[in-house]
């Protein structure tokens, strides 16, 4: 079934976008803007931007990581410039309760919300692949050397890296937790390792290339750029199963019982349930998906716009 809802126009050659209560940031790096935009089309165009690479929305303000312009910026929804603090070439933002965080190279910053520098990490290699687990930050060294360790894990009350793991993994790019499991993917090996208290007690090798990786109930899915399907994991009964699609499904977001993928080389962004497709939408290299007030959104690259499929 192709039921795309209808598409809104943004940018030129957008390549990121992140969703928010107040609506979907959309970030066109080449064209030096920053959109807000919903349903009905764009509500703000923040121009005065030099290459902004990632943005997200904390208590109604705008912040905005700019690599070229080597700061971090916070804006009103009405496009007013609030303040800004120099970060060299900050290239991942995040916000984790109440706080933002931005990498930039081997160094990883905790800002609060006036954009005052509250701690500071230097980790063993560059990466934008950090995530959050309660009080903790879980960091992946996706440019790691031979003697540094996959994973870093920071305990954010303290201040202090409390661990260090070594997995085994080339390219480690995702994370997950999952009861009390912490699930990790290396992308170029397509390594899955389920870790409990420091220790690996499940690995999976899949294809390499394996790229995004999320929970579902009692299974956890895998993608891979270059096997078309994808990989169902249960950790309870250690077992995989091939899920035959006939794409290659690139970046995925899951809400409820629900998965939508992007079939990026196809042009298509997908709804899936139960391993089956429900709904597809037209949709020029499908960059990233996600769900947003109901909807299923893709961000087109290719033809500059969002793609919003009535999920529900």
């Amino acid at each position: 079934m192709t039921f795309a809802i209808h598409k809104v126009d943004v940018g030129i050659h957008p390549l990121r976008m992140t969703t928010t209560s107040l609506g979907i940031l959309v970030m066109d790096s080449t064209q030096s803007t920053v959109y807000l935009i919903d349903d009905y089309g764009i509500k703000t165009a923040l121009t005065s931007l030099n290459f902004p690479v990632w943005a997200r929305i904390l208590n109604g303000k705008i912040y905005i990581a700019d690599v070229e312009d080597k700061s971090v910026s916070v804006w009103d929804t009405s496009g007013k410039l609030l303040g800004k603090v120099n970060i060299y070439r900050p290239q991942m933002l995040k916000i984790y309760k109440g706080k933002i965080y931005v990498s930039s190279g081997k160094t990883l910053y905790e800002l609060s919300d006036d954009l005052r520098i509250l701690k500071k990490w230097k980790f063993s290699s560059s990466s934008v692949y950090f995530y959050f687990d309660e009080n903790k930050l879980i960091y992946l060294n996706y440019w790691q050397w031979d003697a540094s360790p996959d994973v870093e894990i920071v305990d954010l009350n303290t201040g202090t890296v409390i661990e260090r793991l070594e997995l085994g993994l080339e390219r480690p790019l995702r994370f997950i937790k999952w009861k009390d499991y912490y699930v990790f993917l290396g992308y170029k090996t397509g390594d899955v390792v389920f870790v409990k208290n420091g220790e690996i007690l499940w690995k999976v090798n899949l294809p390499p290339f394996s790229y995004d990786m999320i929970a579902l109930g009692d299974r956890i899915f895998i993608s891979n750029l270059l096997k078309k399907g994808l990989y169902s994991l249960d950790p309870i009964k250690k077992t995989v199963e091939k899920i035959d699609l006939p794409y290659c499904i690139s970046d995925m977001a899951v809400k409820d019982s629900k998965i939508i993928a992007a079939a990026i080389y196809d042009n298509l962004a997908l709804l899936l349930k139960d391993g089956e497709i429900t709904g597809k939408c037209s949709c020029s290299y499908p960059v990233m998906v996600n769900f947003w007030n109901g909807y299923a959104v893709a961000l087109c690259s290719s033809e500059g716009s969002v793609c919003f499929m009535k999920a529900w």
